[in-house]
């Protein structure tokens, strides 16, 4: 495919050989880099979502216990 897609570009444009490698470069690399976005956004899109609703209920616990530790004790009166 890659000969005859090269003689086409050779006798419909009058390309010579340097022309044409170069003309299919430019076409492999325009081709590259305009599949290369929607890839990588495909790609970001499947990347699990983390999920912290576990975690951050463990820290909210935690930060009540150490505000009730971080309170002084008061004294008591005994009559």
């Amino acid at each position: 495919m890659l000969s005859w897609l090269k003689a086409t570009l050779r006798n419909h444009f009058g390309f010579s050989k340097a022309e044409t490698q170069g003309t299919l470069v430019l076409l492999l690399l325009t081709g590259f880099f305009l599949l290369v976005p929607p890839c990588l956004q495909w790609y970001a899109n499947r990347q699990p979502v983390a999920n912290n609703a576990a975690d951050i209920a463990q820290l909210e616990q935690t930060l009540s216990l150490l505000k009730e530790r971080a309170q002084p004790e008061r004294p008591t009166k005994s009559v």
